[in-house]
C-alpha cells in the first residue's frame, strides 16, 4: 500500500527477547491513532511450525508471530480477536525460511490497510501462546516488581508503572 504511513519504533530489542518487546508494545500502542496497524517482529521461531497471527483489539491491530509476544496487549484488551495468517492470497508467492517479517507479516499489514477484513487472513485463534506475566506484587510495605528491560543509556525499566506507584504510596 503505498499510501501507508510506516513508523519504525525501535531496531533495539535486543534479540530473541519476547519479553522486552511485549513490554515495549504494550508502552507504546495505545498512543497511536485508532485502527493503526502494528507489526511487531521478535521471531526467535521463524522458520518454524508456529502460527502468523493478526489481532484485532477493536481500536488496533497488531500482526505477527504467535510466540507470546502479544501477550501484554492481549492482558490490556480482553476482547481482542484473533486470527491465523494462513491465506496465501496475503503472503507473498515465495515464501522463504528466515524472513517471515518481510514474506508474511509486511504483506498481511499493507493488505489490512487496503481494507482487507481480517476474517479474510485465515481461522479464528483462540489459543494463542501467551508468556506467564510477572506482576508487581504489595509485600508488606514494599511495592516489588521486575526488570523487564535495560536500555542502551543503561536506565533499568521495570513494570511498575507510575500509576501503580501512586496506588501504592495511597495505601
Amino acid at each position: 500500500n503505498p499510501a501507508a504511513t510506516i513508523v519504525d519504533l525501535s531496531h533495539q530489542i535486543a534479540p530473541h527477547q519476547i519479553h522486552e518487546a511485549g513490554y515495549f508494545l504494550k508502552s507504546c500502542y495505545q498512543y497511536f491513532p485508532e485502527g493503526t496497524i502494528h507489526v511487531a517482529v521478535v521471531d526467535p521461531g521463524v522458520g518454524t511450525a508456529r502460527r502468523a497471527l493478526l489481532v484485532s483489539t477493536g481500536r488496533a491491530f497488531f500482526i505477527g508471530p504467535d510466540n507470546g509476544l502479544f501477550s501484554e496487549v492481549l492482558e490490556q484488551e480482553a476482547g481482542a480477536k484473533l486470527w491465523k495468517i494462513d491465506n496465501q492470497q496475503y503472503r507473498l508467492e515465495t515464501i522463504g525460511s528466515t524472513f517471515d517479517g518481510r514474506d508474511v507479516f509486511a504483506p498481511a499489514a499493507a493488505w489490512l490497510s487496503r481494507g482487507v477484513p481480517p476474517t479474510f487472513f485465515g481461522p479464528a485463534v483462540h489459543d494463542p501462546i501467551r508468556r506467564v506475566l510477572a506482576l508487581p506484587v504489595k509485600q508488606d510495605e514494599v511495592l516489588i516488581g521486575r526488570i523487564v528491560s535495560v536500555d542502551r543509556f543503561g536506565n533499568l525499566i521495570s513494570n511498575i508503572t507510575a500509576r501503580q506507584v501512586l496506588e501504592f504510596q495511597a495505601t
